[in-house]
């Protein structure tokens, strides 16, 4: 019986499982650009890595533009991984423990300023640690607390309206 679901490929009537460069025999593990386009079986000319992985000579073709997506993606990605990220830094820390806190609101937006910190300023995750306790108990406006959180669109609003205090 054929899957009912909808994969937002456009990668014709073979679903998700099926991407070209997961059903290769050869197929290897890597984050190296050029192994994912020897994964493909295709050099590095743009016809050649259409052809391989969507069976067209135009890249640009609007039903090769999900597939491409998908074949070039690398196996494994990490943004805290320096050889996996630009510069080789990674910008964002690992997850980080908030234990029976309902503070993840807090989490979240601290892991978002970090990695747009270290993004912009082109350094390692570990030259930047903001502390989500202070964002999540003492800066956000209403306070937030273990036992009652904060929603995230919420403390978004607050963060771009300048209520987040310094």
């Amino acid at each position: 019986m054929p899957c009912s679901y909808a994969t937002g490929l456009l990668y014709k009537g073979k679903g998700l499982a099926a991407a070209f460069n997961a059903t290769r025999s050869t197929y290897r593990i890597s984050r190296n650009k050029r192994a994912i386009l020897g994964n493909l079986g295709a050099g590095l000319n743009l016809t050649q890595i259409a052809q391989a992985a969507c069976g067209v000579k135009d890249i640009t073709d609007p039903e090769c533009v999900d597939v491409l997506l998908l074949a070039l993606t690398p196996s494994a990605y990490s943004s805290n991984n320096p050889a996996d990220t630009p510069g080789r830094r990674g910008s964002v820390s690992p997850a980080q423990n908030q234990d029976r806190c309902f503070a993840c609101v807090g989490f979240a937006l601290t892991a978002a300023a970090e990695a747009a910190i270290n993004v912009y300023k082109q350094q390692s995750w570990q030259k930047l640690n903001l502390s989500e306790q202070d964002l999540s108990f003492c800066k956000l406006y209403p306070r937030a607390s273990c036992d009652t959180g904060a929603f995230y669109d919420d403390a978004v609003e607050w963060v771009n309206e300048g209520r987040v205090s310094k």
